[in-house]
């Protein structure tokens, strides 16, 4: 998609610049909102679409995640057990 742009006196307003991508390549909402002249998060949410390979990486993200919390969990128990065991 390209960027269409209008100019409002000295400014130049980004209409339709992506915000996924914006956000996506790392830059802040903050500095996202500036470029596409949004003044609360809401407006500037209401149209931050969410790509099916974004929700992919999020669960992908959550589930290992909590592979490692497990992982830590199972640890402590042996550790525990190992104490009362008197096993150093």
């Amino acid at each position: 998609m390209s960027s269409l742009t209008f100019t409002v006196g000295y400014s130049t307003i980004f209409a339709a610049v992506p915000r996924g991508n914006l956000l996506a390549s790392g830059v802040p909402q903050t500095v996202a909102m500036k470029i596409t002249d949004h003044k609360t998060d809401s407006m500037f949410r209401r149209y931050a679409f969410v790509t099916v390979e974004q929700q992919r990486e999020a669960l992908r993200a959550a589930r290992a995640y909590r592979e490692l919390q497990a992982t830590a969990q199972r640890g402590k128990l042996a550790t525990i057990t190992q104490r009362s065991k008197g096993i150093q």
